[in-house]
């Protein structure tokens, strides 16, 4: 069966009845990873969705996410989303959802960049039901790619509660370098959570990637 389309500038819109799955898609900003898996902004039409994931994981995310008991209603939803939208045009760096056979699965991004020391933080989530295949690892070292390839970016960081061990590992497994300790740095349900600092040099991401980017003809290798 076909699925039926709507076309406007630059966008197409998959009408797929009542599922919170393939909604509006740019696809010039889309950060692609396989057929089944990859990034793209969101829209005021993604709403719905993000809401959903939210509201059906908020015990999983609220153990380690501040901001889960503030999202209440689906108008926080499309205001993060605005937020999201005005980092993006305002050049400070990719900040959307992930999407997994075209569903709405989780959120990543950069907390602003600085394009005078040319460093950012990343910063995800991912809905429960989603955890354990592998999804935010490969998410996360797309986004890393484009931030040395696309953004010319020299240093990512990334900064995870200690107790959060899933959020840990992915830092781990993308070589980035444990670099310290944040003690009692954010407090999440009346406690007090310290975080590790993981950072990823340019230099070091390359020569971890040296025999792809040189396959691929990188520009990166030029730099």
């Amino acid at each position: 069966m076909s699925i039926p389309q709507v076309h406007f500038y630059k966008f197409t819109v998959y009408l797929l009845s009542e599922r919170p799955m393939l909604l509006l898609r740019k696809r010039e900003d889309m950060l692609d990873i396989n057929a089944n898996l990859y990034l793209a902004p969101l829209t005021v039409a993604h709403g719905a969705a993000l809401f959903s994931l939210v509201d059906s994981n908020r015990m999983f995310l609220a153990t380690w996410l501040p901001w889960v008991p503030f999202s209440r209603t689906l108008q926080h939803s499309v205001d993060f989303i605005h937020t999201t939208q005005k980092q993006m045009e305002l050049k400070q760096g990719f900040h959307g959802g992930i999407f997994f056979h075209g569903q709405l699965v989780g959120v990543l991004g950069f907390h602003a960049i600085s394009r005078t020391h040319k460093h950012a933080s990343i910063g995800y989530w991912l809905g429960e039901p989603f955890t354990g295949k592998g999804l935010m690892t490969r998410a996360v070292k797309r986004l890393v790619r484009h931030a040395f390839v696309d953004e010319d970016l020299h240093r990512i960081e990334i900064r995870c509660a200690v107790k959060n061990r899933s959020s840990v590992a992915i830092p781990k497994r993308l070589g980035f370098q444990k670099e310290g300790l944040l003690r009692q740095c954010e407090k999440v349900n009346g406690v007090y959570h310290d975080h590790e600092i993981y950072a990823l040099l340019r230099g070091d991401w390359i020569r971890m990637n040296c025999s792809e980017l040189a396959s691929a003809g990188s520009h990166v290798l030029a730099k």
